[in-house]
């Protein structure tokens, strides 16, 4: 039967000839907010706004739930070599996916926390890790107190930990963006400022000052040229 315009679809075609691939595709039950890509091409991920995530593999359009089924996802990425998935859970956790061993482990998890920007970086030769940057704003503990906001930048690997945590005062996080080379991570406020930090500067004793630019109007994505100037 025809599918219904009430139910949305992640649909696949072949660009070469629009020929659709997607042979059991996915039905669901709101619009989809979210989808991305692995490098390979192989996989393809989605999230729906009632936290509904699928990933699909292009080969054959066959899908399954990115983690456990029934469990709410509001963000993925995946990483530069298109091996792992990077999801946040609607509890405010992160959690890898290990795409060919079907694998997954939570980076992060703090109570009272919302994270409303993740973005995957490439590989560290400090670290030997990718690493993982995520914007969040977390409550204070004690009735009555302010949410302070961050931009947590993470270790991908399973043992996790914490690489670099930035304060952004009480502004939420819009979007996050790491330089091709790793180099830069860019962040996108609320109150309509873009930050830029230097991460190799970022263990020295007395780093440097993050770059602010302040705009005219919100920013809702960033992206880096491909040289990461």
């Amino acid at each position: 039967p025809p599918r219904s315009t009430l139910f949305p679809y992640t649909t696949l075609f072949r660009s070469d000839d629009g020929i659709e691939v997607s042979s059991e595709a996915y039905k669901y039950k709101c619009p989809v907010r979210q989808v991305a890509f692995n490098q390979s091409g192989r996989y393809l991920a989605s999230v729906a706004d009632d936290g509904t995530a699928r990933l699909t593999r292009t080969d054959d359009g066959k899908s399954e739930a990115i983690l456990d089924p029934g469990v709410g996802v509001r963000r993925i990425a995946f990483s530069p070599d298109g091996a792992l998935l990077a999801a946040v859970r609607a509890d405010g956790s992160v959690w890898i996916r290990i795409l060919e061993t079907k694998e997954k482990y939570r980076l992060f998890s703090k109570p009272n926390t919302e994270i409303s920007a993740l973005a995957f970086g490439p590989g560290n030769s400090r670290v030997g890790t990718p690493l993982i940057a995520i914007g969040t704003r977390e409550k204070g503990s004690c009735p009555g107190s302010c949410s302070i906001s961050f931009t947590r930048i993470l270790k991908a690997a399973k043992a996790g930990g914490e690489v670099h945590s930035i304060p952004q005062g009480g502004t939420l996080m819009k979007a996050i963006a790491f330089s091709p080379d790793g180099r830069w991570l860019a962040s996108a406020a609320n109150d309509r400022t873009v930050m830029i930090v230097d991460l190799r500067r970022m263990s020295e004793e007395a780093p440097e000052a993050p770059f602010e630019l302040a705009l005219p109007d919100f920013v809702s994505a960033l992206a880096f040229s491909d040289d990461s100037r």
